[in-house]
């Protein structure tokens, strides 16, 4: 297989609009030569559309047809017949703190529609395009849908070609949240197997990045639920278990649309830490190792002796009340345990603004701060499986399906990423082939030193990762902004986001 990850090109298409077209399906608003569905399918004012457009043009793709109707810029990466699986973010459906829109967070609809329409002229009408994500627990997947517009992508396609496009959530659990309790209820969680090709358990053992990692220091794992018995079964005594949607191991073709955001456990969040929303089971998943590095965790830093114990405190509740999933829990939880939490919390707050007035940056829990040494090793081993298991999950020495990547950042977000950040108009488009070359262009852009988040300057250590080289500046990138037309002029030229205010001062270049 010609797989294409050692390319170093990445591309990156600026536009001037501030948004993003408002009206699904989100039709472009010119008649391409090679648009496959026709004049009467225009819409109003589309930039979006035009910045993938121009985003896949900056990499010469099918160059030799650009121009002309036959123009198929995906031709190398896909051919008919085969499954194409789309990945966007789609980790919430909403802003839980208001701080920006949703789209600060998810992939728009409108970039979604355009990467749709030339996979379909790829696949010339034969085969599968599949749109999957496991979003986060909370995240209500109908109104995901509502608000991207996929219903009406897919009726237009159905109506217009009769052709299908899939749309799958590929959670095991959905947990809703509760506006009036701020929190997800644990006794109101629903498992069901969503994904209709079932999930595949994958032992990477020795070759997992956290095989370094000592049992005891497993043991101390917190993976994405109050259960924690179950993440430290997986993740000890030679095991490292990942639960993988079997949607996305039988794809020829994986396209990941992820959004440039910061984030609060990696420092940026984009192609690699997006493939967490490959697993069916994200308490298979490490997110950090509980307590601070004087216990042998990374949750939080030393925070001082009360805070240190009331964050103890907070996991014990969770691990061992919450983690009943009982309707009793939830009871004592909201009326007695959370009530001594919140309270001394509060003292503990206003103690901290007093002493250290605006140096004070609140509790860190969650491993939520630039000393996180978990979170990038499970990163690392989703795109590895993403990459390299075979359909059986067995991983192989060369990739097994091709890989390319389109990431939002028309409407981006910083400052308090993943779930809550703050809307950053950024304008642009990012493309590529490898994802850890467009991860850490798109780094720059933000204007962080990918040398300093863990995720990039281990994965740039990674033959089968890092294909082109094992430097930054060895990345190819092209722009339709002249002082972006090399990573050097990119770093001077930056976008200047603010990271999550526990990363502050750790990652800026």
């Amino acid at each position: 297989m010609n797989n294409l990850l050692d390319k170093n090109e990445v591309s990156i298409w600026q536009t001037k609009t501030d948004g993003y077209p408002e009206t699904p399906p989100y039709n472009p608003d010119i008649l391409y030569p090679e648009y496959p569905l026709g004049v009467k399918n225009l819409g109003l004012k589309n930039e979006t559309y035009e910045a993938v457009r121009g985003s896949l043009i900056t990499l010469e793709l099918d160059k030799e047809n650009f121009g002309t109707k036959d123009w198929n810029p995906f031709s190398v990466i896909i051919s008919p017949g085969n499954t194409v699986v789309i990945k966007p973010n789609a980790v919430n459906d909403i802003n839980i703190k208001n701080r920006g829109s949703a789209f600060a967070s998810i992939t728009h609809g409108s970039v979604m529609r355009a990467v749709v329409d030339y996979v379909y002229i790829a696949l010339k009408g034969n085969g599968r395009i599949v749109i999957a994500d496991a979003p986060g627990a909370i995240c209500n997947f109908e109104n995901w849908k509502k608000i991207t517009g996929m219903n009406e992508l897919v009726e237009l396609y159905k109506k217009e070609r009769n052709f299908k496009i899939e749309v799958f959530d590929l959670r095991q659990m959905y947990s809703p949240w509760s506006g009036e309790h701020g929190y997800a209820p644990s006794n109101e969680k629903v498992r069901v197997e969503r994904d209709p090709a079932g999930y595949n358990e994958i032992d990477l053992g020795k070759t997992s990045m956290f095989s370094t990692l000592t049992d005891k220091q497993c043991e101390l794992i917190y993976g994405a639920d109050y259960d924690r018995e179950h993440t430290i079964k997986v993740h000890t005594k030679g095991h490292h278990k990942y639960k993988v949607s079997q949607t996305f191991l039988d794809a020829d073709v994986v396209i990941s649309v992820p959004k440039l955001k910061t984030h609060m456990k990696v420092g940026v969040t984009l192609n690699i830490k997006s493939m967490v929303g490959t697993q069916g089971d994200k308490n298979y998943v490490p997110h950090c190792r509980i307590g601070d590095p004087t216990r042998g965790g990374d949750e939080y830093p030393d925070l001082g002796t009360l805070q240190n114990a009331l964050n103890r405190y907070r996991m014990w509740v969770m691990t061992n009340v919450l983690s009943k999933e009982k309707p009793w829990a939830d009871f004592l939880y909201k009326n007695f345990f959370r009530v001594i939490q919140n309270k001394l919390q509060g003292i503990l707050h206003r103690w901290g603004n007093y002493s250290k007035g605006e140096k004070y940056l609140g509790n860190i829990t969650g491993g939520s701060w630039y000393g996180n040494d978990t979170a990038w090793r499970m990163a690392l081993d989703l795109i590895k499986i993403i990459l390299y298991a075979d359909k059986t999950g067995k991983i192989q020495t060369v990739p097994q399906r091709k890989f390319f990547s389109i990431v939002d950042g028309i409407v981006a977000g910083h400052e308090d990423g993943p779930l809550y950040p703050t809307d950053k108009y950024a304008k642009v488009i990012v493309s590529g082939f490898n994802p850890l070359a467009v991860d850490v262009a798109s780094t720059v852009l933000m204007g962080f030193d990918s040398n300093k988040i863990v995720t990039f300057r281990e994965g740039l250590k990674l033959p089968w990762l890092a294909l082109w080289g094992n430097k930054p500046a060895d990345i190819d990138v092209h722009s339709n902004n002249p002082s972006w037309d090399n990573i050097q002029n990119l770093s001077e030229n930056n976008l200047n986001f603010t990271p999550h205010k526990a990363w502050k001062g750790h990652i800026e270049k």
